[in-house]
């Protein structure tokens, strides 16, 4: 999805991460915040993904508070 070998809407894209819709929700309204870099699991993740972890959390709030899932 992220190389965009699979087609979907953006909702929000940078060069850190994307925010979709699930195409399978469980939900009303279910996003998913992806990001651009590979991160097998949370176990693996190191000192230096601090930051784009932080981004990912951040923006799925921003998201959620502004109710629109557009940021």
């Amino acid at each position: 999805i992220v190389k965009k070998e699979i087609p979907t809407d953006f909702l929000v894209e940078d060069s850190e991460l994307s925010v979709i819709n699930d195409i399978r929700p469980s939900a009303p309204v279910h996003i998913l915040v992806l990001p651009k870099i590979h991160i097998e699991s949370i176990i693996q993740l190191e000192e230096k993904d601090k930051e784009i972890v932080s981004k990912l959390i951040y923006t799925a709030r921003e998201m959620a508070k502004k109710g629109t899932y557009r940021l």
